[in-house]
């Protein structure tokens, strides 16, 4: 539904993991009381089937998220996600996973169209979210953590950009 791609708009935004990495998120996986997540499995797609693993650097990684997120993720939780602890958090409109091509075809695309944007990915959510927090005075190695990096030069040669002006 356009209430469930909402929230994963916001959630990688907000969180900056990779979309297979929301996608593969479950109940069990989120601790609202401390607003937290662990991040320790990816979903991916090979040979039409649905496959979910280690993260990209195969370890799992604890984050927090902002107050306003918990929130939405709670609602979301609440009306949409079954209280079995193995239910995935972000589910297709008739159950399972959701698949990123039907994602970006039935809801990204047309709402990048419908706003008006130069195109951009999801992923792009992830490297505003990283440039974020590096302009909030975050060390690149807190932010190579989040991101589930192996090294501080991973995020240094693909997220940390200078923005246009901030020296003014």
């Amino acid at each position: 539904s356009n209430d469930t791609y909402r929230i994963v708009v916001l959630f990688l935004a907000y969180t900056g993991v990779r979309i297979g990495e929301a996608f593969a998120l479950r109940r069990r996986d989120v601790n609202l009381l401390h607003s937290q997540l662990i991040i320790s499995r990816s979903l991916s797609y090979l040979g039409g089937h649905t496959i979910f693993d280690d993260t990209k650097n195969h370890h799992a990684r604890t984050i927090t998220i902002p107050a306003g997120l918990a929130r939405d993720l709670k609602r979301h939780l609440a009306k949409i996600v079954a209280s079995d602890p193995e239910t995935l958090v972000f589910s297709a409109p008739r159950g399972g996973p959701l698949n990123y091509t039907n994602f970006m075809r039935r809801f990204w695309d047309p709402a990048i169209e419908a706003a008006k944007l130069p195109r951009f990915t999801p992923h792009n959510l992830r490297d505003s979210h990283a440039s974020w927090l590096v302009d909030d005075g975050w060390s690149v190695l807190d932010v190579a953590q989040r991101l589930g990096h192996e090294s501080a030069t991973v995020t240094t040669k693909h997220y940390a950009r200078a923005i246009v002006g901030r020296d003014q």
